[in-house]
């Protein structure tokens, strides 16, 4: 992530230093033995953190060009190289490809583009994308309030389209689930079930480690992935097989099907479409939050459980669930 032209570097001198954080400013160029031209450079100061550096570069800038506005590219490599260090690879390629979409706005100055400019770019998006739209945009026009370059966010108010509820994955039913049992001898039906009885992404199940009744899950795909999953007291015969012997999503693909073409429940029809569909591997994670939806268990456990963001500030700030009382809950789940 590099700032705009001209706008300056923020850097970290190494050793053990009181004021490790530099501003480095090009002021112009001089000619070299070389016959080019090297850079004049200005060191704005020192500083303790990088926050205190940016904010010295900032303030540098709004003196040395009184009124400069950055254009919102501008904006979005200011936003990159401030907060990108501390946001997941995953999350950083889903803001690329939200700035990618950008291009009408790309050049304009940031204080004269409106909530209309921001709503077009956002129509202009497939419905499937324009959520993850929506948070980019946000995100980088609270930096510019932040920096005083506007003194509103019109990335507020955005609106995206309804998306269509997704028929791609469906439950189990019960009948299906006791034919899984049938191959529950096998390390692939041990794992098909496991994903019922945990409601864990197909690829944390693959990656987690046991830790006495509990299921460790260390990173995935969202910031509320690391956590403890307890067993549920039905599926522990199944710990026999963990680790599973495959180190990829796409490695236990043919091991799911053919656990599944076994117990003669590959495929199924869509009550909702009509339409005859193969179960996939995250079926066991829907299956799991369809029948905690049905039984009317605690909706913050489940959220806990499969690694979802409480809902509000509330229950993110001040909510944290013993693991005995997870336990509990889970266990009343009948499956």
């Amino acid at each position: 992530m590099r700032a705009p032209n001209g706008y300056g570097t923020v850097y970290k001198l190494s050793g053990k230093r009181r004021r490790p954080w530099v501003v480095r400013v090009t002021v112009g160029y001089r000619p070299n033995d070389n016959g080019g031209l090297s850079p004049i450079v200005n060191y704005i100061g020192y500083y303790a953190t990088q926050k205190e550096a940016f904010q010295a570069r900032d303030e540098y800038n709004k003196t040395k060009q009184p009124g400069y506005i950055p254009t919102f590219i501008e904006l979005a490599d200011l936003f990159e190289e401030e907060h990108f260090p501390t946001i997941k690879e995953q999350t950083q390629r889903s803001y690329r490809a939200a700035r990618g979409k950008c291009s009408t706005i790309a050049f304009k100055a940031v204080s004269d583009i409106t909530y209309t400019d921001l709503q077009e770019v956002v129509n202009a998006a497939k419905a499937s994308t324009q959520a993850i739209l929506r948070v980019y945009l946000n995100l980088v026009f609270k930096e510019a309030l932040r920096r005083e370059y506007i003194d509103r966010n019109p990335a507020e108010l955005l609106k995206v389209a309804k998306t269509e509820k997704s028929t791609i994955h469906y439950r189990f039913t019960s009948d299906e689930i006791r034919k899984l049992w049938t191959v529950a001898d096998t390390p692939a039906g041990a794992f098909v079930l496991l994903t019922i009885y945990t409601g864990a992404r197909p690829s944390e199940l693959l990656a987690a480690e046991l830790t006495g009744d509990c299921l460790k899950v260390a990173s995935g795909k969202t910031a509320n992935a690391s956590r403890l999953i307890p067993v549920h007291e039905d599926a522990k015969d199944l710990l026999k097989f963990f680790p599973f012997p495959w180190a990829t999503y796409s490695a236990v693909l043919a091991p799911y099907k053919a656990a599944l073409t076994s117990a003669g429940v590959l495929f199924y029809t869509n009550p909702e479409t009509g339409k005859q569909a193969t179960h996939k591997p995250h079926d066991g994670r829907h299956t799991f939050a369809t029948l905690w939806h049905e039984q009317r268990l605690n909706e913050g456990i489940r959220r806990y459980i499969q690694g979802h963001a409480q809902q509000g500030i509330g229950e993110q700030v001040y909510t944290h669930y013993d693991i005995d009382v997870i336990r509990e809950e889970l266990n009343r789940l009948k499956v």
